[in-house]
């Protein structure tokens, strides 16, 4: 009875740690078919990508490269038809054996039978201890004294009488053995064939995949030979409108020189560093000027203007406002050729324009 209970304890502890073992199974493989269904979507969508490209190039009668990526991508979609059946297939061949050994009703009709075998042996220990009171009590009353262990006439009565405890406990003993030779049949041969089942599918999507790019190969081997080709006319290109590139820079380089020289020698565009006036008109002067105004209506207005310490002051048409005051060393003169009363200053915000009585005013 010992070696009985030892057996189903052992037993019990290995179907534990196996059942453990089955369910990280079962989330593996369940994790490998999401993902395997996720890395199928984006192959998808990158066979789109190619196709897009090819159409692309197609159309700017880049033929040989848009064969390429048109076929390539012909290619990844049938890979990826294989891949998704394999993944399917490992979905199929393997999650049906492990819900079959996982399953609630199973494990639970085994501890059904387990239970029923404990009560099984408790019935049994119970009867056996009241035949040993029984036995012990008659030999007292026969005067007879027994050693504990001997062998005897009560002995083989007690026998008889716990046959039918012992028959029960055997009984359930037989309904747990089966139902544990069912389970480490599902676990084993039958989760090991599933197992040699998806083997099989893994070895067609290999040979599958093999012969799809054998049949490309020959493709691919000239398409490397092509674009090699295309790269060397695509340089060549690269490089002549470089040089055509640094041709035109020399030109505006140059015609920006002579451009600017011509401005510079003119007297137009502005500079900080203008030429000096004449000394033997002085430094200071004050008299009264037009000044053209900025609004919509462009009159010449009489104003009262003074150059001292290198500065213009403008008054205004009312005397209560200051007079606006301008640095000439920040400011630019340009003298209009075709009427030589006026003239114009530049400054950085502002061109204001001039005209006096007559050219000796001007000066």
């Amino acid at each position: 009875m010992s070696e009985c209970r030892s057996t189903v304890s052992t037993v019990e502890e290995c179907l534990e740690m196996d059942q453990t073992t089955l369910q990280r199974m079962k989330k593996i493989i369940k994790a490998i078919h999401s993902s395997g269904l996720s890395h199928v979507d984006n192959k998808e969508q990158y066979t789109e990508v190619l196709e897009c490209l090819g159409n692309s190039h197609l159309t700017q009668d880049n033929n040989e490269v848009s064969t390429g990526f048109l076929n390539l991508a012909v290619f990844t979609r049938e890979v990826t038809a294989l891949f998704k059946n394999l993944v399917q297939n490992l979905n199929n061949i393997m999650a049906f054996p492990l819900e079959n050994v996982l399953k609630t009703e199973t494990r639970e009709s085994r501890l059904e039978l387990k239970k029923q075998m404990e009560k099984s042996w408790k019935e049994y220990d119970i009867k056996m201890v009241k035949l040993e009171k029984e036995r012990r009590e008659k030999s007292r009353q026969l005067g007879l004294i027994r050693m504990e262990g001997s062998d005897g006439g009560g002995g083989g009565g007690g026998g008889e009488d716990m046959e039918r405890e012992r028959r029960a406990f055997q009984l359930q003993m037989c309904e747990y053995l089966l139902k544990i030779q069912e389970l480490k049949v599902r676990q084993g041969p039958d989760l090991l064939q599933s197992l040699i089942k998806f083997f099989q599918a893994q070895l067609s999507f290999f040979q599958d995949g093999l012969k799809a790019a054998e049949n490309l190969t020959p493709f691919v081997d000239k398409l490397a030979t092509s674009v090699h080709t295309v790269r060397l006319d695509q340089d060549e290109e690269v490089r002549q409108l470089s040089q055509l590139r640094d041709s035109l820079r020399l030109l505006l380089q140059v015609d920006g020189k002579e451009e600017y020289m011509n401005r510079k020698n003119s007297g137009n565009g502005y500079s900080i560093h203008q030429p000096q006036g004449n000394k033997k008109y002085g430094t200071e002067k004050s008299g009264f000027l037009l000044k053209k105004s900025d609004g919509i209506r462009k009159v010449w207005q009489k104003r009262k203007c003074g150059v001292k310490y290198g500065c213009l002051t403008i008054s205004h048409s009312t005397i209560n406002r200051p007079p606006a005051k301008l640095n000439l060393l920040t400011c630019q003169v340009r003298a209009n050729p075709d009427e030589r009363r006026t003239f114009d200053l530049v400054t950085h915000n502002r061109t204001y324009h001039f005209q006096a009585e007559d050219e000796q005013e001007c000066m």
